[in-house]
């Protein structure tokens, strides 16, 4: 599956949105270590201009106090080899952050998510096409890579990923294997190790919307598409992570109906989650 480039217009606005109420209001995470105020990241190439890829992640960067996109690739024509690219918004122009011959490879699909505590990008899977899959993790520092071959989710694209505050882990749920195959799994990572925390709850399924509700402290995961060869759904249920169990949230009112590849963000201002 292919991943329009009209949809990175569209996470953009939400990592802008999520950016702007970031740096108007108190950290939404209280329980974190104070964040350095005067941590300069390095640019390069400053003429360099961004060509996005069909694949595309954005966070707010305390640090920075911009928008960091993890760039994907193209179609087709971009080496293998080729580092992964991190951009910066500094909201009237992209500087281009990383492509450090050591760390990633770049990738489209991976779960990718803000670890707010530790302040760190974590990323996992991804493919450069279907002879071309990757199933190691890397974590981000703002300077540098860390490379992680551990036992865990393996291999799989389009899983979803966000940051549990509450409990200072990050949650990974759903993706496809290299036989397409689809999971429901959920797992945690907590910087050190993966553990496999529950096989239950939605149905498999990917690419989903996800987001953790800092109001609720939860996450909250929605729709998503499960495929094979007889049949192809879209959902349109929701649900959320207490920490322990998935719990599907009943919904009489009008609701989104079903949708894949919806992006979710927490509006911290107005405590509430807005999906487009």
């Amino acid at each position: 599956m292919r991943l329009p480039v009209h949809l990175f217009e569209m996470s953009l606005i939400l990592g802008l949105l999520l950016g702007c109420t970031n740096s108007q209001v108190a950290s939404p995470y209280p329980s974190a270590e104070p964040i350095s105020t005067t941590a300069i990241l390095p640019t390069l190439n400053a003429g360099r201009e961004l060509v996005a890829g069909q694949w595309n992640y954005l966070f707010y960067h305390p640090q920075l106090k911009k928008i960091v996109l993890d760039n994907g690739g193209p179609d087709a024509g971009k080496p293998a080899s080729d580092p992964l690219e991190l951009w910066a918004w500094d909201g009237s122009g992209w500087t281009l952050l990383s492509t450090d011959p050591d760390g990633p490879v770049w990738r489209n699909f991976p779960a990718v998510a803000y670890d707010a505590r530790r302040n760190k990008l974590v990323m996992h899977g991804g493919l450069q096409d279907r002879d071309s899959r990757m199933e190691e993790t890397w974590e981000w520092d703002g300077q540098s890579w860390e490379r992680f071959d551990l036992p865990g989710p393996s291999y799989r694209e389009g899983a979803v990923m966000a940051y549990d505050a509450a409990r200072g882990e990050m949650i990974l749920y759903g993706g496809s294997n290299e036989q397409f195959e689809i999971y429901g799994d959920t797992w945690s990572w907590n910087g050190a190790q993966w553990r496999q925390v529950s096989n239950s709850g939605p149905s498999p399924r990917f690419p989903s919307a996800i987001v953790y509700d800092d109001a609720r402290k939860k996450i909250l995961l929605f729709s998503g598409h499960y495929v094979d060869n007889k049949s192809y759904i879209t959902f349109s249920d929701f649900w959320e992570w207490d920490g322990t169990s998935w719990n599907e949230i009943k919904m009489e009112a009008e609701t989104p109906g079903a949708r894949n590849i919806a992006h979710m963000v927490f509006d911290p201002m107005k405590e509430r989650v807005l999906l487009f």
